[in-house]
């Protein structure tokens, strides 16, 4: 697009523009018995076409969207994307380098027509918006009891800013928000006073953004920029510091991506650096070379997101992708990955070999397939602290098929393999229907299947604490399934209706017990006590959501929600039916909301 030629349009002359958004909102919540009314207001102003000034006081966020139900066993954080679109709107300009964007993963019901990626990294990125508001984080007494999901509510917003804009060859941004105060509901335990409610109480963190980015474009791009976060605590200071660099040849084969990093969290200080090259030496074909050398001490989770500090990171990636020549296929694509990643001891904790490709039929239906080998590697995070133990080498392989998406009604089917760290196969199904018999209707229905052998987990991620034994690792043969749903209605052009629902179940049964020896190395089987009865364990989480939405106006919408989930303890004996309809009949969420938000301008 750089060499087009240039338009202009004379006798234009933008003028500022004041904007007022006030909202009300009603929210019932089942489950505690409360009622809340609340009201707020968005303000966007913009004096010329180069600068925008955006503000909310008392908004309410996050009570229109929801997650997908993730089951994460690990010890790796899950990466949530942002939803509230205060903080999407504008926010290019915070994007550091191309690991800052989410990685999309298509649309809704989409998933089985797809291998999934067992290699897809998350976005390392300096702002990460969903910790703003996100589960606070206080102190609770050792004798008080809050319950989970009360500790992983969102936190209140008194109020956000934010200042996006540019001036010649600068363009820049900042970003402040502010929490309110802390009020858990909790239960204490021990004492004379036990089984009394209780309010455990702490104070709101406080976030500030700022950005500034010298570019120049024309044939190619050059630019350098620099984005500081803080978060404040009422004891402490999280700061980061960050310094990119882009370079884009001028006939655009090659593309440099580059960040240094700094972090000063409670007087603890760390650095890191990544680097991303790419070369296309002709339509189709990329190389990819991604570097990363970050300290242990480096901490950017206050605000950022990184899957983990103490890493030595080299990937690289070759992808092929033509529509030229072929006689039975529309296109086809390629792409092979070799990945490898050290810690600071120069053990290798992460390493992979991959090589997937994908067929596209004049049919428009298509084809998929992956395998992957992971040799042997060390685990240092899995333990939750408790020492470093090896893995065996693992294979994976996974065939997908799907219809033509444009049709009426599609289908698609997945069926693969892996093996597990210490040798065991889990096998996974899916299948997947869309239909869709006009522009006003669809109905996405996902269901995935896993038969697991061999999976090994930690103790800590049953929530228990036995020191004595901190150092056992147990495999378990398991059963997951995930049923997802998801339905669109538009009434008429200004009017939609949507239903998801999403659950994920799964009943495991302990097999082994392992040891992590005193100086590292291979588990060591260990022979289960007569007392002990196992491990076993299941999980049950379900998330459901009606939407109605009517769209008043431009940026005007009336919003009635009704929001279930659940998360059960154990239930060893239940089987899968059983499990699904106790989360519904025994929800840990129902709220019923109603919000209205209408635009004034000026």
């Amino acid at each position: 697009m750089s060499v087009l030629g240039q338009m202009q349009t004379p006798g234009v002359e933008p003028r500022g523009l004041l904007e007022v958004y006030p909202n009300v909102s009603y929210t019932l919540d089942e489950i505690n018995g409360e009622d809340e009314y609340r009201a707020g207001v968005d303000l966007s102003w913009k004096p010329s076409s180069s600068l925008q000034v955006t503000a909310t006081i008392n908004p309410d966020f996050g009570v229109v969207e929801s997650d997908d139900v993730v089951v994460n066993l690990s010890a790796f954080e899950t990466f949530f994307p942002e939803k509230r679109l205060f903080f999407l709107e504008g926010g290019e300009v915070f994007n550091t380098t191309p690991r800052s964007r989410t990685r999309s993963r298509g649309p809704s019901g989409s998933g089985s027509r797809q291998t999934t990626s067992t290699f897809s990294p998350e976005p390392t990125t300096l702002l990460n918006t969903r910790r703003i508001g996100g589960a606070p984080r206080v102190d609770v007494p050792d004798n008080v009891n809050v319950e989970g999901f009360e500790r992983g509510k969102p936190s209140d917003l008194l109020g956000a800013v934010k200042v996006t804009g540019q001036s010649g060859q600068f363009r820049y941004g900042m970003l402040s928000a502010f929490e309110d105060d802390v009020r858990l509901p909790g239960t204490i335990e021990t004492g004379p006073n036990a089984g009394q409610p209780v309010r455990v109480e702490g104070d709101g963190r406080d976030f500030g953004v700022a950005r500034l980015l010298w570019e120049t474009t024309g044939r190619g791009r050059t630019s350098v920029g620099y984005m500081g976060t803080m978060v404040g605590y009422s004891d402490y200071d999280a700061i980061v510091h960050g310094v990119d660099a882009h370079w884009l040849s001028p006939n655009g084969q090659w593309e440099i991506d580059s960040q240094f990093m700094s972090s000063d969290v409670n007087d603890i200080t760390g650095t890191g650096a990544l680097a991303d090259i790419s070369f296309k030496p002709k339509q189709g074909v990329q190389h990819y070379l991604s570097l990363d050398w970050l300290e242990d001490t480096l901490n950017i989770r206050d605000l950022g997101f990184i899957r983990r500090n103490d890493s030595r990171n080299v990937i690289y990636r070759y992808s092929h992708t033509t529509g030229r020549g072929l006689k039975r296929l529309r296109s086809k694509s390629t792409s092979a990955v070799v990945s490898n990643e050290w810690n600071q001891e120069g053990r290798l904790v992460r390493s992979g070999y991959f090589l997937r490709n994908s067929w596209t039929l004049k049919s428009l239906n298509e084809i998929r397939t992956e395998l992957d080998f992971f040799p042997s590697k060390w685990d240092d995070r899995n333990s939750f602290g408790n020492g470093d133990f090896k893995t065996k080498n693992r294979f994976v392989g996974e065939v997908a098929f799907g219809t033509d998406t444009t049709k009426m009604l599609s289908f698609s089917a997945l069926l693969g393999g892996r093996q597990e760290e210490l040798g065991g196969w889990t096998t996974r199904s899916a299948l997947g229907m869309t239909f869709r018999p006009n522009d006003r209707f669809s109905l996405d229905l996902d269901l995935n299947y896993f038969d697991r052998d061999g999976w090994l987990l930690h103790q800590f991620v049953f929530g228990q604490s036995e020191p004595a034994f901190d150092r056992n690792m147990f495999t378990f043969q398991a059963q997951e399934f995930q049923p997802k749903l998801a339905m669109d209605f538009f009434i008429s052009a200004k009017q939609q209706l949507r239903l998801t629902m999403q659950w994920a179940g799964i009943r495991a049964e302990e097999e082994d017990i392992y040891t992590i020896p005193a100086n590292d190395g291979e588990l060591i089987r260990t022979m289960r006590s007569p007392l002990d009865n196992g491990k076993n364990f299941t999980v049950s989480r379900l998330t459901a959501q009606l939407r109605y939405r009517w769209e008043i106006g431009p940026l005007s919408d009336l919003f009635v929600v009704y929001t279930r989930g659940s998360n059960l303890p154990d239930q060893i004996d239940e089987t899968f039916s059983d499990l699904f309809f106790d989360a519904l009949d025994e929800p840990i969420v129902d709220i019923f909301v109603v919000k209205l938000r209408y635009r004034f301008g000026i």
